[in-house]
């Protein structure tokens, strides 16, 4: 599943991961998902169809398989009547942009791999990014996988304002973009060309609010949830809000709640600097290693700055015709460090662009646009962390001081066109309030999924979340962002399909003599 519905979560300049930033726009984490879950409606059906239907032509990725194992739905969801500015500072900007007709419902598209056994229950998988479609849940060929799918019903989802869940978000309606060079006209793009309605009401709290519904709309009494990187914030924030209604969930690659805004993104930038070296010694134990011919960290940045500053300096096209930035390479080139299986393909990557052929380079971009929509990417992101105006105040300064946290990607100063992303001039002011999480004793026992190398979500995010959630820790010592499910390692796959079939498992595990705290190990 993940190999598929969670690849890379990008930096928007490797500086926001679009995870959490918090802000406290109101008082309480959840006043908005309340008004979209109707509990009375809880008989309510699916009309489940083989998703090789002519409706469902375009809801998949060309590199999707197994499509005829699944069965393809959608679920109407009505928007809250929250009306442009209700407690939004910075909302009368958003007043002036003109603005389509707004809808009325929501159309989630759902999916299902069918059990094929004794059926336990449904998982809904939430996939990461954000602004992901997670929608293929078909079989990863492994054992685990198949002993899974024996007893779930395993629903995947393409979140609100995401691609084909309708209405989506529409930024550039002309063009595919992987990072826009002009943010502030990217940003007036989003509310130009999408229902601002519905970009008022995006972000991890409706989320939370959609998987209630859905939830309902199978006529589960409890749901099952495996939450990949900004996944596992919707997750947790799920296990707080609807404890009884919570059979187990799975959380990989864990998001704090409770980290400061500036800490998170010093932390992130930090831990991508580390996987870069990393890969720089691994690379060099290979002949053909692109490093080869250096000894010191600087000589390997000199060689990777030396690429950049071409960039800077000549008009080089992907294939969609629209030129490659430096902020473009750092883009891709940190999804492919991100995960060790890839670090080969990056290594090839830098061979070639150092040689000036850039083919492989403008394919890992084109990956990349089809990955994840970068205007979903923007609403859902700034939904959540859009700054306040003294947040605005300190913007250029904090990323300066985040971008000082590596030096992998640096061949000049940033620009201040860089360094100010689309949030930067988002007119909505985000939702997310950082809090520790506190679970209800209804709450199962969570399990969280760590690498201890893991540049995206720092493995310090999980220690922190074991402990606000009393939940089990299942650690990997080894580099790479989020692996339950995806046959990487044989360990963690078993330990998470025997937690998801009896929660109560992951008990055995306490050690009494740290207070019952509950930590499992894979070393594959």
């Amino acid at each position: 599943m993940p190999s598929k519905i969670t690849t890379p979560a990008k930096f928007a300049l490797l500086i926001a991961l679009a995870i959490i930033v918090f802000v406290f726009a109101s008082g309480a984490p959840f006043p908005k998902s309340l008004s979209l879950i109707n509990t009375a409606n809880s008989q309510s059906t699916i009309d489940w169809q083989s998703c090789t239907l002519p409706d469902y032509d375009n809801w998949f990725a060309g590199y999707a398989e197994n499509i005829d194992t699944l069965q393809c739905a959608t679920l109407e969801v009505a928007l809250a009547d929250m009306p442009l500015a209700a407690n939004k500072s910075g909302a009368n900007e958003a007043a002036t942009i003109t603005a389509k007709q707004p809808p009325t419902v929501i159309k989630l598209a759902l999916s299902r791999l069918p059990a094929t056994g004794n059926k336990l229950g449904s998982l809904i998988s939430i996939a990461g990014g954000p602004g992901q479609s997670g929608l293929d849940v078909s079989a990863v060929d492994s054992k685990a996988y198949k002993k899974l799918s024996k007893h779930f019903d395993i629903i995947g989802f393409a979140p609100r304002g995401v691609y084909p869940t309708t209405p989506n978000v529409i930024c550039d309606p002309d063009n595919r973009v992987l990072y826009p060079e002009d943010s502030e006209a990217f940003a007036k793009g989003c509310w130009q060309h999408t229902p601002n309605d519905l970009l008022t009401q995006l972000g991890a709290d409706y989320a939370v609010g959609d998987i209630e519904a859905i939830r309902q709309a199978l006529a589960e009494p409890k749901i099952n949830l495996i939450g990949y990187s900004y996944g596992t914030k919707i997750a947790a924030l799920y296990a707080e809000k609807f404890p009884d209604r919570l059979r187990a969930a799975v959380l990989d690659g864990v998001v704090n709640l409770n980290e400061d805004e500036m800490l998170m993104q010093l932390n992130q930038e930090a831990s991508v600097q580390r996987t870069f070296e990393r890969f720089v010694d691994q690379c060099r134990l290979e002949s053909d290693c692109f490093f080869a011919d250096t000894t010191t960290l600087a000589e390997a940045e000199a060689k990777v700055a030396d690429i950049y500053s071409y960039f800077d300096s000549h008009d080089v096209r992907d294939l969609d015709n629209q030129r490659i930035t430096p902020t473009h390479i750092s883009w891709t080139l940190y999804g492919f460090m991100a995960w060790p299986d890839r670090w080969p393909i990056l290594n090839e990557a830098l061979q070639l662009m150092a040689k000036r052929d850039f083919s492989l380079l403008q394919l890992m971009i084109d990956e990349d646009k089809g990955n994840v929509d970068y205007a979903t990417f923007t609403a859902i992101d700034c939904a959540d962390r859009a700054p306040t105006p003294v947040q605005k105040q300190r913007y250029l300064i904090d990323a300066k001081r985040v971008e000082a946290q590596s030096t992998w990607d640096n061949h000049r100063e940033p620009t201040r066109q860089e360094l100010l992303d689309a949030c930067y001039y988002w007119p909505v002011v985000g939702s997310d309030v950082m809090h520790a999480p506190v679970l209800n004793v209804q709450a199962p026992t969570l399990l969280l999924v760590a690498q201890t190398n893991d540049p995206a979500t720092p493995y310090a995010n999980a220690v922190a979340m074991q402990k606000y959630l009393n939940a089990a820790l299942l650690t990997r010592d080894g580099d790479g962002h989020t692996l339950a499910l995806s046959d990487l390692s044989r360990c963690v796959d078993n330990k998470v399909v025997e937690y998801l079939i009896d929660p109560e498992s992951v008990k055995k595990y306490r050690d009494g003599s740290k207070g019952n705290k509950i930590d499992l190990v894979c070393e594959d």
